[in-house]
């Protein structure tokens, strides 16, 4: 009970990922600020590409990368800022049963290239790839994933996945959850986000094979109390 009670993972691991995407989730009625080098639009494609020191911002969470993807539907123009030249065209003929007009909503967000997001907290996640489906109000990032928090604990794994809407996030492959030396290692690690209740498993697909959870728990050292010392000390002073 001591080596458990110094390590106490299940509410800290989901606090963390939760914080780690809330932004997207808490903030997603709130407009997104896109700085770029570049940005290319293939309307045809309903996409919209930015390239170069992408810097994207919603509320308090902010995702930097080598390049965002936006996929949008209904027209450009909404994304972009700059007039739809078949908007006026569009506006005067009766709308169609079922169209979503001119402006342009988006669908999905792809993250790509040393992807990483910023919230509250000081809470931020690093990884090679990340897409958040807008619709299902799910985040997936995938690739050297890296969640550290300000209190001292990392989690790597080559994914994750978090539904906002579910409240759920489940962390995938070749799992590692630190917190100082304390270290625990399994396959996948499930996460109830409303309850903080996480749970370790191991599917056999780890680097080793096996289908056992790694623990290795520290028990935190007392501080030494200063009258605990002084009546020591007298008491060796006093032996003959």
């Amino acid at each position: 009970m001591v080596l458990l009670g110094a390590f106490s993972p299940s509410p800290a691991v989901a606090e963390e990922v939760k914080s780690a995407f809330k932004g997207l989730s808490k903030n997603s009625d709130k407009p997104i600020d896109i700085l770029s080098d570049t940005l290319t639009v293939y309307d045809e494609k309903k996409l919209a590409v930015f390239k170069g020191n992408v810097r994207a911002s919603q509320g308090s969470s902010t995702l930097r990368a080598a390049q965002l993807d936006v996929h949008y539907v209904g027209g450009a123009n909404e994304l972009t800022g700059q007039p739809d030249q078949q908007q006026a065209a569009a506006e005067a003929q009766p709308p169609a049963a079922g169209d979503s007009g001119p402006d342009g909503q988006i669908e999905k967000i792809e993250a790509r290239g040393s992807v990483v997001i910023s919230g509250e907290d000081n809470q931020t996640t690093t990884c090679d790839h990340l897409v958040y489906d807008v619709p299902t109000q799910k985040v997936t990032v995938s690739g050297n994933v890296v969640i550290n928090s300000d209190e001292d604990q990392t989690t790597t794994s080559d994914w994750a996945i978090y539904d906002v809407a579910g409240q759920k996030a489940l962390v995938g492959g070749n799992v590692v959850l630190s917190q100082g030396q304390n270290v625990l290692k399994g396959d996948r690690l499930n996460i109830d986000l409303a309850t903080g209740e996480s749970r370790f498993e191991n599917t056999g697909t780890t680097q080793d094979g096996s289908r056992r959870i790694r623990a290795l728990l520290l028990p935190k050292e007392e501080k030494k109390k200063p009258g605990k010392e002084k009546k020591k000390k007298a008491k060796e002073a006093a032996q003959p």
